[in-house]
C-alpha cells in the first residue's frame, strides 16, 4: 500500500529538476516507505524542460500532470495533495537533491509523536532550518549530499526540535493534520511565499506541532521557479502572515533568539570537517587585523572549493577564537589553561598544516601545536616582530633604522623588546620556532633579505600575496602634462611609520609657497593633520571606487617610512588604474617594477624634494613607460607560488576513527556572541575620543597632549586599528 505521495511542482529550472528527480529516483530504493510520485508541470515556458519531463517520467513510470494554464505555485500543490484522500504528503521542490533514507527519517520523526503534524529536514537554504549558517542562503555544501546527510543521520540521529513554522522546500505534512487543517490558502498567498507558513499557524492553532527533523539534510538551490518576482511575494507574503496570524513575526524572533537547534548545526558542522577529504588547515594570527587579516579571507576565499580553512586567533589577554571558513559559530579557548581541549579538538578534525600569521601576543605554548598535533608548519613574515620586537624596525620618530650595529637599540627606544633579555636571547627564541617551521614565506624579496640578514640559517619562499600572483591591475589613466593643478590621494590609515609627518609638511610647504598641489587623505591619521589637507575619512575596500570617482586625483602618493613587507594599500591603488608614486623601500619598488605610470622616488626625501617631484610630475605628466626596479635576487621566485605550490603535497589526515563531543563540551567553548559583534567599554570610549578628535576643539586638545602618551593611551585602551572599530 503507498503510504506518501512526494508532490512535485515544476514551472523552470531544467537542470535543477533533472538533478531532484534522478536524486529521488535513487533514494527510493533506500527506503521502506512505498511512495507514490507526483510531478505536475505548471504550464512551463521552458520546452526543453517540458520534453525531457514527458519523457523521464514516461520511463520511469511517473505519474505526470500537466496543467492547462498556469495555476501557480500554491494551486498546484493543492491539486496534488488533494488527489488523495488517505496519504501523507511530501511537498518537495523541483531544486532539491535529496539522498540515502531521508523519506523513512522523516517518517520516523513524524510519528515520534502524536501530534506532530509537518516535519521539516535541515538545508542549506531554508531559513530557520539552513545549515551551516542559520537563517542564510548558504552556497550548496563541498560534501557530496549523501555523504552530508549521512553526517546528520549519524550524529545527530533521532534529534528534532519544535519550530514555529515548517519550511515548503521539503515539508512531510501529516495526512489527518492536512484534513484537520485544510489545504493551502491559494487566495491569500497567490503564486506562491507564505503559504505553508499560514498552513503551519493555522495547524498551531489546533494543537498540532511543526518539527525540525535534525537527523535529515536535503540540498535546495532556492528560487529556481520565481526567483525575479521573489522579492515583491515575500514582501506581500509577510505582510499577510501578521494580518492572519498576529504575533507570527514576534514567535519566529523568539525563535530565532533562543535558536535551540544550534547544538545540533554545530556538532554536524565538525563531523563534516572530520569527515571531509579536503585539506584541513589552521591559520593562526594576532587579533590586530590590517594587511594580516585581508591575507587570511584572501587565502579562505582563493581555496574555499581545495581546502578547509580553521582560524585560531588571539583575542583578549589569553582568550583564543576558533573560527571555521564558513561557519558563523565560534569556539573560546582559555591558553595555557585549556591547551589540552584545544588539542583534542584539533586532532578530532584532522589538520594538513599548521600556518603561522604573527607571534605577537600570542601565548609561547602554542608554537608548540605543531609538535604536539604531528602536522607541518608554515611561517609568513608579515613584519619584522620576529627581529627585535619591533615590527616595523622604526625608530621614536617613526623613521627606518638603517643602520643595523645601532637599530636594536634606537628600535627598542620605540617598542620595548618583548623579553627581559638581549635582542640576540630574543631573537634566539624566535630561531627555535623558526627551525620547527618546513616553510618560512615573505610577501616579497625585500622582506626575505632583511629577515634573511637576521636569519641566515632560515630558507625564505619569498611570494606575493595572491591579490597580485593572481590578477591583473589595469593600465593607469594619465593626465596631460602642465596640469593647473595636481590633485594628491594618500590612502590608508598614516601613522609616522606611513609617512604621516612627511604627508603634512609636504602640503603646509607647498601651500605656504604657492604651489598649485592639493592634497587628499583618504582614511584617517594617527593625529589630525593640518588642515590643508583634505581628510575624507575611513573608507571600505568596496567602496573606494565610487569615493575616488568623486574625489579625482591624478596620482595616489604612499610616504612610508619603514621597508613595508607588501601593502595592500599599495594594491587598491594598482587597482584603482590610477598612477602611484611610492618610495624605493621596502616591498614598494619591486612590486611597481615594470608598472606604467609608477614614480619612485627616494624614501629619505625631504618635505621641499617631494614638492619637486610633483611639481615636475604636474608639468611633464605621468611617466609613459614602465621602469624595472626589481632586485637581483635570482634565489627567491616570487612567481606562481600561491597558484601552484601552496596545497601542494598536503594531505588530509586518517579519520578519526571514534570521537565523543558532548553536548555539554561543546556548549563550554562554544562563543555565545562572536568577538566581531560587541564592543567593550574601553573600544567604545576609544571611539568617542575619536569622533571628539575629529572636531576643532579635538583638533586644538591632541597638539598639546605628547604624542607619545597618546599612543600608549590607545594600546591601553585597545590594540586594534581604530579604522576596525568604527567601521
Amino acid at each position: 500500500m503507498q503510504l506518501v505521495d512526494i508532490i512535485i511542482p515544476v514551472y523552470d529550472g531544467l537542470s535543477e529538476t533533472r538533478n531532484c528527480l534522478i536524486s529521488l529516483a535513487e533514494s527510493l530504493s533506500e527506503n521502506q516507505i512505498e511512495c507514490n510520485v507526483i510531478v505536475i508541470n505548471d504550464q512551463s515556458p521552458n520546452q526543453e524542460l517540458v520534453e525531457w519531463l514527458r519523457g523521464y517520467c514516461k520511463e520511469n513510470q511517473i505519474q505526470f500532470i500537466e496543467n492547462e494554464t498556469n495555476l501557480g505555485f500554491v494551486r498546484t500543490v493543492n491539486k496534488g495533495m488533494t488527489l488523495s484522500t488517505n496519504r501523507d504528503v511530501i511537498l518537495l521542490n523541483s531544486d532539491t537533491i535529496v539522498a540515502n533514507n531521508w523519506i523513512d527519517r522523516l517518517i520516523d520523526c513524524a510519528y515520534s509523536k502524536p501530534n506532530i503534524g509537518t516535519v521539516t529536514p535541515v538545508s542549506n537554504n531554508a531559513t530557520i532550518c539552513s545549515f551551516p549558517n542559520f537563517c542564510q542562503e548558504n552556497p550548496l555544501p563541498q560534501m557530496e549530499v549523501a555523504q552530508l546527510d549521512k553526517v546528520f543521520s549519524t550524529v545527530n540521529y533521532g534529534c528534532s526540535v519544535e519550530i514555529p513554522t515548517g519550511v515548503g522546500f521539503c515539508m512531510f505534512i501529516r495526512r489527518k493534520c492536512l484534513k484537520e487543517v485544510g489545504i493551502l490558502n491559494e487566495e491569500a498567498f497567490g503564486k506562491g511565499y507564505g503559504e505553508e507558513n499560514d498552513f503551519c499557524c493555522r495547524a498551531s492553532k489546533l494543537g498540532w506541532e511543526n518539527i525540525y527533523c535534525l537527523d535529515t539534510f536535503v540540498a535546495h538551490v532556492g528560487s529556481v521557479s520565481f526567483s525575479t518576482k521573489k522579492e515583491a511575494l515575500v514582501e506581500h507574503a509577510m505582510a499577510k502572515l501578521e494580518e492572519l496570524h498576529p504575533g507570527y513575526h514576534e514567535s519566529i524572533a523568539d525563535h530565532i533568539q533562543n535558536d535551540p537547534a544550534k547544538i545540533f548545526r554545530v556538532r554536524a558542522y565538525l563531523d563534516m570537517i572530520c569527515q571531509s577529504q579536503l585539506p584541513k588547515i589552521l591559520l593562526v594570527s594576532h587579533n590586530l587585523n590590517g594587511g594580516i587579516e585581508t591575507h587570511i579571507q584572501e587565502l579562505i576565499q582563493l581555496y574555499r572549493h581545495q581546502a578547509h580553512f580553521l582560524v585560531l586567533k588571539q583575542k583578549e589577554n589569553q582568550t583564543y577564537s576558533l573560527s571555521f571558513d564558513q561557519f558563523e559559530e565560534e569556539f573560546q579557548f582559555q591558553i595555557p589553561e585549556q591547551y589540552q581541549d584545544l588539542l583534542y579538538l584539533l586532532n578530532i578534525l584532522g589538520l594538513s598544516l599548521i600556518h603561522f600569521h604573527h607571534l605577537i601576543n600570542i601565548h609561547p605554548l602554542l608554537r608548540n601545536l605543531g609538535d604536539d598535533l604531528g602536522v607541518e608548519l608554515n611561517f609568513t613574515v608579515h613584519d619584522f616582530y620576529c627581529v627585535n620586537g619591533n615590527p616595523t624596525l622604526t625608530n621614536k620618530k617613526g623613521t627606518y633604522c638603517t643602520d643595523p650595529d645601532t637599530r636594536d637599540q634606537l628600535c627598542a627606544q620605540a617598542v620595548p623588546l618583548p623579553c627581559k633579555g638581549s635582542p640576540e636571547d630574543w631573537r634566539n627564541e624566535m630561531r627555535n620556532f623558526l627551525s620547527k617551521c618546513q616553510r618560512i614565506i615573505t610577501p616579497s624579496i625585500s622582506t626575505a633579505e632583511i629577515f634573511s640578514s637576521y636569519f641566515p640559517e632560515v630558507d625564505c619562499q619569498a611570494a606575493y600575496h595572491p591579490d597580485s600572483e593572481l590578477a591583473d591591475y589595469p593600465s593607469p589613466t594619465k593626465w596631460k602634462p602642465n596640469k593647473k593643478t595636481l590633485k594628491i590621494l594618500t590612502l590608508g590609515a598614516i601613522s609616522r611609520v606611513k609617512g604621516a609627518e612627511l604627508l603634512e609638511k609636504t602640503a603646509v610647504m607647498a601651500q605656504s609657497q604657492g604651489i598649485k598641489l592639493e592634497f587628499h587623505l583618504m582614511g584617517y591619521a594617527y593625529r589630525p593633520l593640518n588642515v590643508c589637507i583634505k581628510t575624507h575619512g575611513p573608507y571600505k575596500s568596496e567602496d573606494l571606487a565610487a569615493k575616488l570617482a568623486k574625489i579625482k586625483p591624478d596620482l595616489i602618493w604612499l610616504p612610508a617610512q619603514w621597508p613595508e613587507t607588501y601593502s595592500y594599500t599599495l594594491s587598491e591603488a594598482l587597482f584603482a588604474g590610477i598612477p602611484v608614486v611610492v618610495p624605493d623601500i621596502g616591498a614598494f619598488p619591486e612590486r611597481v617594477s615594470k608598472h606604467p605610470a609608477a614614480q619612485v622616488y627616494p624614501w629619505k626625501s625631504s618635505p621641499d624634494e617631494m614638492i619637486k617631484l610633483f611639481s615636475k610630475l604636474k608639468t611633464e605628466g605621468a611617466p609613459e613607460e614602465a621602469a624595472e626596479f626589481l632586485p637581483d635576487h635570482p634565489e627567491y621566485s616570487v612567481d606562481g607560488f600561491y597558484e601552484k605550490q601552496y596545497l601542494a603535497n598536503l594531505k588530509c589526515p586518517a579519520k578519526v576513527k571514534a570521537y565523543y563531543l558532548s553536548n555539554e563540551w561543546i556548549t563550554s567553548f562554544l562563543v555565545l556572541e562572536p568577538f566581531e559583534k560587541q564592543l567593550s567599554r574601553s573600544e567604545r570610549i576609544l571611539v568617542k575620543i575619536f569622533h571628539f578628535r575629529g572636531t576643532a576643539a579635538g583638533r586644538l586638545l591632541s597638539q598639546m597632549v605628547p604624542f607619545e602618551f597618546q599612543r600608549k593611551f590607545k594600546q591601553w585602551l585597545s590594540k586594534k586599528p581604530i579604522h576596525e572599530l568604527t567601521s
